[in-house]
């Protein structure tokens, strides 16, 4: 089984994320901030991080810095409402597999996870 890790602040949107990938045989864990992540991390395999970039505590940015750094190798799609052009160049400079941008397009999210992950769908 798929683990998708969901780390957002917004309750609505890691609900969506669930809603999206529900007739997918995926385990769903979730994160409110980037600190939070980095634990689940640690104790659970992840197959897929699907991160946003703005969130107290810990926010997307030091979130990749702590696991590239680490040379941690889960693929990350990051979903974020900013759509400047340097924001995603930055993200993908960090490593990150796709840049999606909010509201998520459903179709677009479900085939940037299965592209990363390897699957035809």
């Amino acid at each position: 089984m798929t683990t998708l890790l969901i780390v957002d602040d917004s309750t609505y949107n890691r609900k969506l994320v669930k809603k999206i990938f529900a007739k997918m045989d995926f385990t769903f864990l979730e994160a409110i901030n980037g600190r939070e992540a980095l634990t689940i991390i640690d104790e659970t395999a992840i197959d897929c991080i699907l991160l946003d970039l703005m969130m107290p505590v810990m926010d997307g940015f030091h979130f990749l810095e702590s696991i590239y750094n680490s040379e941690i190798a889960i693929p990350v799609i990051v979903a974020t409402a900013d759509i400047q052009a340097e924001t995603e160049r930055e993200c993908l400079a960090m490593g990150v597999s796709r840049v999606l941008h909010k509201p998520l397009n459903a179709a677009a999210l479900q085939a940037a996870v299965l592209e990363v992950l390897g699957c035809s769908g």
